[in-house]
């Protein structure tokens, strides 16, 4: 099971580039969570304390008066509000059966602080993602 999670963590755009030795340090604080169509992840509002990773299925991150932000298959959210504990500005919501690796804020920064190259190529990669979107 555990090269399967480092498999789909390699298929992952914001993962692409960290070596497998470091990926493999992720999979025992990764928890599993399967969502139906419809149920909502997270609302506009909550405390952001986790960064997730779509598995299979699709998310939508909404907003009143704008149009949704599509996440897809590979594809992470939640990767600011992990980082920094912010107010999550939008609600999440499954859009089909959605199955999802989700990285709790505190295991992420003791997986930070016991491996410094990952939380370098990790802040590099997340840094350049929001980039894109501002």
């Amino acid at each position: 099971m555990q090269l399967q999670k480092i498999f789909i963590l390699q298929t992952c755009p914001a993962f692409s580039s960290i070596p497998g030795n470091l990926l493999s340090s992720m999979i025992p604080y990764l928890e599993e969570e399967n969502y139906a169509e419809g149920e909502i992840i997270f609302k506009r509002g909550d405390v952001g304390q986790a960064l997730f990773i779509v598995i299979e299925g699709v998310v939508h991150l909404e907003k009143p008066g704008r149009e949704p932000v599509v996440v897809n298959r590979r594809e992470i959210f939640g990767e600011l509000a992990a980082l920094s504990t912010e107010i999550m500005p939008h609600t999440a919501l499954a859009r089909e059966e959605t199955h999802v690796f989700r990285l709790e804020q505190d295991d992420l920064y003791e997986l930070m602080s016991e491996e410094p190259e990952l939380a370098r190529i990790l802040l590099r990669t997340l840094t350049s993602k929001y980039m894109e979107h501002v």
